[in-house]
Formats: C-alpha cells, sequence, structure tokens
C-alpha cells in the first residue's frame, strides 16, 4: 500500500476523518480474518502435516499484511502528531513561556 499521510512527504494527504476511517476499515478486516483463519475446513483436515488449505492460508498472509499496513500508517500518524506538537510549541515558547503547554 502506498500512500501520502502528511504533506511533508510531498504529494496530497489524507486527512485526519479519512485515515481513521482506513485504520478502522483494516481493523474490522483484521478481525474477520482472524475468525475465518481459526475454523479450520474439511480441505485444513485433511492436509498432510496440519497445513491450511490454500484458501486459509491465503487468510493468514493477507492477516500478516494488513497488520503491517496497519502498524505503518499508526507510525506515520504518530509522526504528524509529534511533529504538529513541535510546531504548536515552538509558536507558543516563542511568543509567550508561560502559554507554553506539552501535549
Amino acid at each position: 500500500m502506498t500512500m501520502t499521510i502528511d504533506t511533508a512527504a510531498g504529494g496530497p494527504a489524507i486527512g485526519e476523518p479519512r485515515l481513521m476511517r482506513l485504520m478502522q476499515a483494516l481493523d474490522d478486516a483484521l478481525i474477520f480474518r482472524r475468525a475465518r483463519s481459526m475454523s479450520l475446513c474439511m480441505d485444513c483436515a485433511e492436509s498432510p502435516g496440519g497445513e491450511r488449505c490454500d484458501d486459509h492460508a491465503c487468510d493468514l498472509n493477507l492477516i500478516a499484511g494488513y497488520e503491517k499496513d496497519l502498524r505503518e500508517i499508526q507510525a506515520a500518524f504518530d509522526r504528524g502528531i509529534a511533529r504538529d506538537r513541535g510546531r504548536y510549541q515552538r509558536r507558543t515558547a516563542s511568543t509567550d513561556r508561560r502559554d507554553t503547554v506539552v501535549l
């Protein structure tokens, strides 16, 4: 998945409400895929060595991808929050030290 989360990285930015919807959609997909991967089918039961069938193995691969995407989005989101806090702190510190707020 390739996306620009903040304008500092260049290109159009994804707004916070849209970003939160994307994160929620990935979280919902994780819940669905995890539940599905826990219920084994006849193909899984007959598989040698107790391995998953192709369909359930695909679920496990999707889970890994969704988790990776969520971690990357959360890290970018956190960097954006930290950057915004730094801007706010510098702005308030330069105008009046008494108004400096650490969030």
